[in-house]
Order: C-alpha cells, then structure tokens, then sequence
C-alpha cells in the first residue's frame, strides 16, 4: 500500500481502480544518459502524451540522478483507427526511462529499503547515496568512452 502523502496512516489510492489511471506501464532502459532525452522525445512523437513527470526535480530527491523520467500516454490519434489498436483507445500508461546502472541501482535500493520490516539506519542510506554517485560517475563515463570511440572511428574513416 502507498501511503498518503498528507495522511501516511491512510492509502494513497482510496479506490484504486477509479483513481489510478495508468494501470499499465513500461520501462525503457537505455545503457547512456544522453539516450534517455532521445527516447523521452520519441515517446513524445509516437504517443498522446497527457503527463511528463521528471523525478529528478522533485523537492525529495537526494540525488537527481537516481530519478526517472515518466511519461504517461496513450495511443496516438492516426493510430488508434487501426484494428490492432482499438482495444486500447482511451487507455493511459506510464513509461519510464533510465539508464541500466540507473535501473540496476533503483532495484537493489527497492528490494533492501522498501522489503526491510524497519527503517535503515542513516549509515546505510549514506552508503546507498554514496554508490549512486559512484554510478552516475561511471554512466558519465561510458558515455564519454563511447563518445571518444565514435570520434576515434571517424578519424579512422570507420
């Protein structure tokens, strides 16, 4: 159950069937960060989107690179006159975009923090936020690996 941000005693959701609206979702892992803005427009162009959460400003968040971005759409309107996609006119689901490091990290950190029957001590989550900025060096790292291959390439004539 997700608690209520005003009321954490209380269900976020008090019908979840009415006030959830995307009840459908997808991941897109991508292995750099600069990919993740090429597949957020993307989705822009091939889906309705109604919804573009960005995580990685949210007041709460430690680390902007933990975060994903969300967006939440539907089938697009030339689309949805097609028969294979009639079925799903008017439904609304969330896609998500990470990186795979972000990915890998966000579901260690879940499957320890949120599976754990007590609060971790604060030198634990110290050590979570100190492996996320081990990895946000190495996703900027790849990324800079592959770039200076590419232009390696180029000087080649590959």
């Amino acid at each position: 159950m997700t608690p209520n941000e005003q009321n954490p005693e209380e269900p976020k959701y008090k019908k979840p069937m009415s006030d959830i609206t995307d009840l459908a979702g997808v991941r897109v892992i991508t292995f750099f960060p600069s990919t993740v803005g090429e597949v957020c427009q993307l989705i822009q162009e091939e889906f309705e989107v109604i919804e573009r959460v960005d995580h990685r400003r949210a007041p709460n968040v430690t680390a902007s690179w933990l975060s994903k971005r969300s967006l939440f759409g539907s089938v697009r309107g030339h689309r949805r006159k097609l028969s294979e996609y009639k079925k799903f006119d008017g439904l609304i689901a969330e896609i998500q975009v990470r990186t795979v490091l972000q990915h890998a990290w966000a579901e260690i950190e879940h499957d320890i923090r949120y599976k754990s029957a007590s609060t971790i001590p604060e030198t634990i989550s110290r050590r979570f936020m100190t492996l996320a900025g081990l990895l946000e060096i190495a996703d900027r790292e790849f990324e800079a690996i592959q770039q200076k291959m590419l232009h390696y390439g180029r000087t080649l004539g590959l």
